[in-house]
């Protein structure tokens, strides 16, 4: 492995690396393992990512790019019960809370 080709190609193309499943693989300690030596790592953690402040601020402050939050937003009753009403106020909710982590 020749790292100064891969830090020459990263830097050349943005490129969001996924991490599933993030709680397994380490959770924001990874990313923070990560980020350390290679800041200009832009990391999405799926699985293990909950749509609440805790879990958001944990993954934001350890330096996530963006985050996928599937069956823990999405979930089974939404779908089954088609209450898409209150999908939307959940998903909204939860955009809310990055914004704020975000703003810090």
């Amino acid at each position: 492995m020749k790292p100064p080709i891969r830090i020459g190609i990263n830097l050349a193309r943005p490129v969001i690396c996924k991490i599933f499943p993030g709680a397994q693989v380490g959770g924001p300690a990874f990313v923070k393992a990560v980020k350390g030596p290679m800041p200009w790592t832009e990391l999405m953690p799926t699985g293990g990512v909950s749509p609440t402040k805790e879990s958001l601020t944990e993954w934001f402050s350890a330096g996530i790019a963006c985050a996928g939050i599937g069956s823990k937003l999405t979930t089974k009753e939404i779908i089954d019960s088609e209450n898409y009403a209150d999908l939307t106020t959940k998903v909204k909710e939860t955009i809310g809370m990055i914004a704020q982590i975000r703003e810090g």
